[in-house]
């Protein structure tokens, strides 16, 4: 291993200090993070899990974002669903941080592979389930919390996780810059409560927790 990937695996201070900062993030939670991103360095040298380019800056542009999701989740015992989970982002580091019950949705055989090593590395396969499948191709599922990173838009998301949704199912969603625009848009299919939160991790970026999901034509007001 090189000096480059031992020193990825240490969270600079001020990112360890925020960490710290969020529910349910401990010291030895730390310690699985840096067990997280060892394994993510080691396959990274095979498959494309994330941009070479981000693993610099690692534990702000991956690990932090995905942790403050713990943020906008009150309780643990739930289930929660990952789709186009990729590198386990966020859905694998809120599993670390002890969400009970978490299913990793993702149609990359090799990228699911990653995964189903990941949690037996870390000591969770227990807890995480590792589907090889589009979204939209699963059904009789109904998740308490629905993440998605980087994945499609808002109006997307709502559409192609139709068979994984319940009435009381919440969505948490990473958003850029154009949040707005995104909400309108899909406000010309679906109704929905939304509560925009402002990102730790990215100045343009928001996360949204919306709720109440259903067809219909209502575009909400912006919650800035």
């Amino acid at each position: 291993m090189g000096s480059t990937d031992v020193s990825r695996e240490t969270p600079p201070p001020g990112v360890s200090d925020r960490l710290l900062s969020i529910p349910a993030v401990s010291r030895e939670t730390i310690v699985h993070l840096r067990a997280y991103v060892k394994i993510l360095n080691k396959w990274q040298k095979a498959i494309n899990l994330v941009s070479d380019r981000s693993l610099d800056d690692v534990w702000s542009r991956h690990i932090l974002d995905c942790a403050q999701l713990r943020f906008y989740i009150a309780d643990t015992a739930i289930h929660l669903m990952d789709i186009g989970s990729g590198a386990g982002l966020p859905g694998l580091i809120l599993a670390i941080m002890g969400i009970d019950r978490v299913t990793l949705v993702e149609s990359d055989a090799r990228k699911s592979e990653f995964l189903r090593a990941a949690t037996r590395n870390l000591g969770i396969s227990g807890r995480v389930e590792v589907l090889t499948s589009r979204v939209e191709d699963l059904s009789g599922f109904q998740a308490d919390i629905v993440t998605a990173r980087a994945l499609a838009s808002v109006e997307q998301i709502l559409a192609i996780s139709a068979g994984i949704r319940g009435p009381g199912t919440k969505y948490l969603l990473h958003r850029g810059g154009a949040v707005p625009e995104e909400l309108t848009q899909a406000g010309k299919k679906w109704r929905f409560s939304v509560e925009r939160f402002a990102s730790l991790t990215d100045a343009s970026g928001s996360i949204l927790r919306l709720g109440n999901i259903g067809l219909g034509n209502h575009a909400p007001d912006d919650p800035s």
